[in-house]
């Protein structure tokens, strides 16, 4: 039987991959290992078709624009954080990103707000809150992709049913497998929700499960309801595109088929990003 060249297989679907959670400096509360011009660099290099550049502290919506320029062969899209760095749940702040470019609003990657304690997208009756359906109608207006963020299971469910009714339809549920258990991504995934599945997770320095579990949770969402990102960019991991190819590497080492990180990798990321 022929020896099966892996890398050839590996370097085939890297190739025109995309990545839908980058990170690059500057970031005031992380050390990360590149600047985002030397991150597009890599990634073109690599032969990715592009990435979602995520920051906690700002729009990425300028710094994207700049990228696309110098690399017109990657597509770099820009993002807003609802953090309190931004006002929080700020639909000026959005508005204001969006006109700039961004595509992807990101809800708190903090658990608690230093301006409103506990973070919650509802209110005391239950109900998602102004300014938070104010936002909703930019998404919807914009056909832009929506991540929950850190939230907990209840408001990301909320959340999500609420821009459903409103047939917004790119919808992202970030950190599975770290904030929410299995039984509750394939709830959200009946909603049309796509999961996300950062490899971080995977690394020596978060150590929150194998490979072989990541690809088992990813399993049993199913590979046309999930998407493989690397939330890569901390000083201490290999470049983001380095990291995209050591995910695809490791699911398929643990028995993942090359269609199924095809999927995971290109076409899932892609067709919902909308490029």
């Amino acid at each position: 039987m022929k020896d099966i060249d892996f890398n050839r297989i590996i370097e085939d679907i890297l190739q025109g991959s995309f990545d839908l959670h980058v990170h690059s400096n500057p970031g005031s509360d992380s050390k990360f290992r590149l600047g985002p011009l030397e991150t597009a660099r890599y990634a073109q290099e690599f032969g990715m078709k592009g990435f979602v550049l995520q920051s906690h502290h700002y729009s990425t919506a300028p710094v994207a624009s700049i990228l696309n320029e110098i690399y017109p062969d990657l597509t770099v899209i820009s993002s807003i954080t609802l953090n309190d760095e931004i006002g929080g749940i700020n639909p000026v702040a959005v508005q204001s990103a969006v006109d700039l470019g961004a595509k992807v609003v990101w809800f708190p990657e903090s658990m608690k707000s230093r301006m409103n304690n506990d973070f919650s997208v509802s209110d005391n009756l239950g109900d998602l809150t102004k300014p938070v359906l104010e936002i909703l109608e930019i998404v919807k207006s914009k056909d832009l992709l929506i991540s929950s963020g850190k939230m907990s299971f209840d408001d990301a469910k909320l959340l999500f049913k609420v821009a459903k009714d409103m047939k917004i339809q790119k919808m992202v549920l970030t950190h599975a497998g770290s904030f929410v258990d299995i039984h509750h991504q394939l709830e959200l995934a009946s909603l049309g929700v796509k999961i996300e599945f950062p490899f971080l997770v995977c690394t020596p320095s978060r150590n929150r499960i194998t490979v072989d579990k990541f690809a088992e949770m990813i399993r049993k969402v199913g590979v046309k309801n999930s998407i493989l990102t690397t939330d890569f960019g901390q000083w201490l991991n290999p470049v983001p595109a380095e990291g995209m190819r050591m995910a695809i590497a490791e699911l398929l080492n643990v028995g993942m088929k090359a269609e199924e990180l095809v999927l995971l990798s290109k076409d899932n990321p892609i067709d919902l990003i909308g490029i």
